[in-house]
């Protein structure tokens, strides 16, 4: 009672002290506030939705990509034959439950018992009734109601097709193709607190930079597709329903019980939009352009799978913008796009899917859409000549490494070498999955048949511009390159053979120029070849001064050949290039030498015919007394050769040289019975042991003619036989009869006979003609050989 009575009595005091304590607590709350802004975290999300600068893509790779898009979607087979199965089938099934159940107690005025086990189980009495019907029949949907299913899929697909392969209005302006660009959006989400059920949506106007002193405004873009335009979930959802009824009345005697329940449940699938495209009327407001020259277009970002806000994350988003210009490639200026954005949130609702502007009930913050518009970006769009020409593949350098077993492994260094970059070489494409290895965008490496870079050039083809010659830079002035000579050396100590050759340089008029070891350097490893086989590494090269004489060494043996000449007397530098040929390349009377400098053209590669053989020996003739042999060889240019027999023959009589490489020898044959080979010594170098031919003479067929004449009977065809050797060499016989008598100034009379010869042609029998045996006497048969005419006397008897 005394405190209501003191509170009565000062209450305008205690009302005092709680507004200064309230004016305290609200001046603190309020200067902490004036704190956290001045000096508290600042936030840097802003509304939570970034659009990135626009990029401009390669509109030919995203071609290629729908283009293999659109192929598969043609492979799909999706109308079935099966569809037929479901004739027949039913549609529906109904299975219906339904339990009731009444109960009535009369009360006797005992105590109630309890169940007993054996009563545990039972169904209690009861007037109830209980129904159930059920069919277990297969259900399935109707055979129209799947092909038309098919029907529908298969027109999506050639829907999206369509869509792919664009449209003719994006792809032509007038008659010239029009040009095409992808643009690219980093949108970045990061939902602030406050922004739960709410889409997040980015708007993008685009248009052509307007041109000042143009009469005709730009034309408007055209939007030909956005990728993704729809990005969804399969979900699932459930709803379920249950009632439960009942109720009880009690008597005096009598309870009486009533109990009703039911149950229902429903299943579906749905799909769940996460990111939905769209385009807008670009004359709705607030426009991000003023005028109407723009387009609109955009996406929305919405929450999925029952989550409250939009999942955080980068995505990346593509718009393919068809220009009011040509494509072509006398257009070689950038065309310019102008580009705004603006991001902001709209509230959400899950279960209608739809969306309302999102405002707050305070005053001072009634707009919750925290609107963000960027400033203008101009973007530069080139024609796609301009991109091939820009990005193609450019060498500075190539070389490449003797990788043993005939490979090599070539080393390209340049630019613009993007994936999808290919090699043809030796007949083959090499690929990054097969053969080709692209380091960087800066160097790309294969490997190949060392045959394949020396004999013939290889071709690059690159992600970006034409395929083109996989050619090295040239030495400065110097067109083409040109043998001068070529030379063969033997080794002092054995048979090894050293190649050198001498290279001219010629320039763009013809003429010869400077050339230096040096120049070689930055060209790839030059080859040399003997015909087709190239000749094994290391060589050497050397600087020839134009006062050196023509030859290049003076005591070189030399292949025949005339010496590379100008109009003029060359006053320029050369090189010498030599290498040791191995013993296992075939040096061929018909070979020649190649030098070839691999990537650097058919200017690069230089020949000259090269004949050497092994030295020979031949007999051509001889007499009673001496027999005469040929010798030549091709290491011509020698200033001596001598021949080893039972002295040395080093001139005249015997050794008479007729020409560079071809000498006469003439020898006693008493003395050549005595050897079977001779020694051929070239200058001091080894010698060369050479086979005497022998002297055989050709075979003729002799006959015995010591024995007693061969009788043939009068009119009969004998046969005549002779004996002898070679006999197989005869070619031809002739009976020859002479009259006698008063006809013994007739002609002789020839009739040719058939002969065969057996034993190895130590036997030969003669057939003749019944008419020709018809005069007995003697007779005469004349032989046929390539040595000569045999005659054999031959009696005819009565």
């Amino acid at each position: 009672m005394s405190t209501l009575i003191y509170l009565k009595t000062n209450w305008h005091i205690i009302v005092g002290i709680l507004i200064v304590v309230g004016l305290a607590v609200w001046a603190y709350v309020d200067w902490q506030f004036v704190q956290m802004g001045l000096r508290g975290p600042k936030d840097t999300v802003g509304n939570g939705i970034t659009v990135g600068l626009a990029k401009a893509f390669d509109n030919r790779s995203l071609s290629l990509r729908i283009e293999a898009l659109s192929n598969s979607l043609a492979k799909l087979k999706v109308v079935d034959s099966k569809a037929t199965e479901n004739v027949g089938k039913i549609q529906g099934q109904t299975s219906n439950m339904s339990s009731r159940s009444v109960s009535i107690d009369v009360n006797s005025g005992k105590a109630p018992t309890k169940n007993t086990p054996e009563d545990s189980g039972k169904t209690p009495p009861s007037n109830g009734e209980s129904k159930t019907s059920e069919s277990k029949s297969e259900v399935t949907l109707a055979a129209g109601d799947v092909l038309n299913e098919q029907l529908n899929l298969a027109s999506q697909i050639m829907n999206l097709q369509t869509l792919y392969e664009r449209s003719l209005t994006d792809r032509l302006i007038g008659q010239e193709a029009r040009l095409q660009t992808v643009l690219g959006f980093q949108v970045s989400i990061t939902p602030p607190a406050g922004f739960e059920n709410c889409v997040a949506i980015a708007e993008i106007s685009v248009r052509m930079k307007p041109n000042p002193c143009a009469a005709v405004p730009a034309k408007p873009v055209s939007l030909v597709a956005l990728i993704p335009q729809e990005k969804t979930y399969n979900s699932q959802s459930i709803s379920s329903d249950s009632r439960s009824i009942g109720g009880s009345a009690v008597a005096s005697v009598v309870s009486l019980g009533v109990n009703s329940k039911g149950e229902s449940r429903q299943l579906f699938i749905h799909r769940d939009s996460d990111t939905v495209a769209f385009e807008r009327n670009s004359n709705t407001n607030p426009q991000l352009f003023p005028n109407d020259d723009a387009i609109v277009f955009g996406w929305e970002f919405r929450p999925v799978l029952g989550r409250k806000t939009v999942s955080p994350g980068m995505r990346q988003m593509l718009a393919v913008i068809a220009l009011p210009n040509p494509d072509t490639s006398e257009h070689q200026e950038n065309l310019f796009l102008q580009i705004k954005t603006r991001s902001y949130w709209r509230r959400y609702n899950s279960e209608t899917q739809t969306s309302a502007p999102k405002w707050h009930w305070f005053p001072q913050k009634i707009d919750g859409s925290r609107v963000f518009e960027t400033k203008e970006q101009e973007l530069a769009i080139p024609t796609t000549s301009m991109v091939q020409q820009g990005l193609a593949p450019n060498v500075a350098k190539i070389s490449w490494v003797n990788s043993g077993d005939n490979l090599a492994t070539v080393i390209v260094k340049g630019e613009n070498f993007f994936p999808g970059t290919k090699i043809l070489v030796g007949g083959k494409e090499l690929r990054e999955d097969d053969g080709l290895t692209l380091k960087s965008d800066q160097a790309l490496e294969f490997e190949t048949k060392l045959s394949a870079i020396a004999s013939g050039d290889a071709v690059l083809s690159g992600r970006f511009g034409r395929s083109s010659q996989l050619e090295a830079a040239k030495i400065p002035g110097v067109q083409t390159l040109y043998i001068t000579r070529a030379v063969i050396k033997q080794s002092r100590r054995g048979r090894d053979l050293r190649l050198s050759i001498e290279v001219k340089g010629i320039d763009d008029s013809g003429d010869d120029i400077d050339l230096n070891v040096a120049d070689l350097g930055p060209l790839p490893e030059p080859v040399l070849f003997i015909g087709n086989e190239p000749i094994p590494m290391p060589y050497d090269y050397w600087p020839v001064d134009p006062h050196e004489p023509t030859a290049i060494d003076p005591t070189a043996q030399s292949t025949k050949g005339a010496e590379f000449s100008f109009a003029k007397p060359s006053t320029k530098k050369s090189i010498r290039v030599e290498a040791w040929i191995p013993p296992r390349m075939s040096v061929t009377r018909n070979s020649s030498v190649m030098f070839r400098v691999p990537f650097c053209g058919l200017d690069y590669q230089a020949s000259w015919p090269l004949q050497f053989y092994d030295p020979s020996i031949t007999r051509i003739g001889g007499n009673a007394a001496d027999s005469y042999f040929r010798i030549s060889h091709s290491l011509w240019h020698e200033k001596k050769m001598t021949v080893e027999l039972d002295q040395v023959y080093a001139s005249e009589p015997e050794l008479v040289k007729v020409g560079d490489g071809d000498y006469r020898f003439k020898i006693s044959n008493n003395l050549l019975a005595q050897y079977q080979n001779l020694i051929l010594r070239i200058e001091s170098g080894d010698g060369y042991l050479l086979q005497i031919p022998e002297d055989k003479p050709k075979p003729k067929p002799v006959l015995d003619l010591n024995v007693k004449p061969p009788e043939v009977a009068k009119g009969t065809i004998g046969p005549a036989e002779w004996s002898g050797t070679d006999l197989n060499l005869i070619t031809a016989a002739t009976l020859v009869i002479t009259p006698v008598g008063s006809n013994s100034t007739a002609a002789s009379v020839r009739k040719p006979a058939a002969f065969t010869f057996y034993d190895g042609g130590k036997k030969i029998a003669v057939y003749f003609d019944v008419s020709s045996t018809d005069v007995p006497g003697r007779a005469e048969v004349e032989f046929q050989a390539p040595t000569g005419v045999l005659n054999a006397p031959l009696s005819i008897t009565t």
